[in-house]
């Protein structure tokens, strides 16, 4: 018995891809990232993945985007840390950890639940279950849009839905950031900032 398995073509507007192949390169919308602190390479769910190391290690990308409003965020992770850590966040500057700006943000707390949230007259968050630190591969996408609000999924299942929250009051111009951001004022804050793991 043969199963051959093929790849599902990127969907349609998308804006930035960083696949982690020994490069912090954006294969799609030139948006490289530029490499921070102790960030190395492994294996990944698939071919190569960034490995932070929970003290210093992030990539921040190199484009000024223009205040996302209707956007979604997709990434795998594996890690077995109970520091917690940002996996992916916006922010109003590329490596300082005291801008003033910051949201749109997917992290673990130190039990392995994930939160996604935006700044709208403060947090506005979706927040998972414990235990996503079980060191397997788990896939996240957190996404804000004025029809349907703020939806979070974790391997593809619906965690929740605020149809109430349709944009991003923060409004602001900035760079995505993996691996690390400022989580000052939100809620559910790990011991660090900085994420140990792939």
């Amino acid at each position: 018995f043969t199963t051959s398995l093929q790849c599902v073509m990127p969907p349609s507007g998308l804006a930035y891809w960083w696949p982690g192949e020994s490069n912090a390169f954006d294969i799609v919308g030139g948006n490289n990232g530029t490499l921070q602190g102790g960030v190395t390479f492994t294996n990944g769910e698939v071919g190569q993945a960034f490995n932070f190391n929970g003290t210093n290690a992030f990539v921040s990308t190199s484009l000024l985007v223009t205040n996302p409003q209707t956007f979604s965020l997709s990434l795998w992770f594996r890690t077995a840390t109970t520091n917690g850590g940002v996996l992916i966040s916006f922010d109003s500057t590329q490596t300082n950890m005291s801008g003033s700006e910051y949201d749109r943000n997917i992290y673990l707390d130190n039990s392995g639940a994930l939160h996604f949230g935006v700044w709208n007259a403060g947090p506005k968050q979706i927040n998972s279950v414990a235990g996503y630190n079980d060191n397997n591969w788990h896939w996240v996408v957190g996404s804000l849009s004025a029809s349907t609000g703020l939806s979070f999924y974790v391997d593809g299942v619906l965690v929740g839905n605020n149809p109430a929250v349709t944009d991003a009051s923060e409004t602001y111009n900035g760079y995505w950031r993996l691996g690390e951001d400022n989580l000052n004022n939100w809620p559910h804050q790990p011991t660090s900032p900085y994420f140990q793991g792939q």
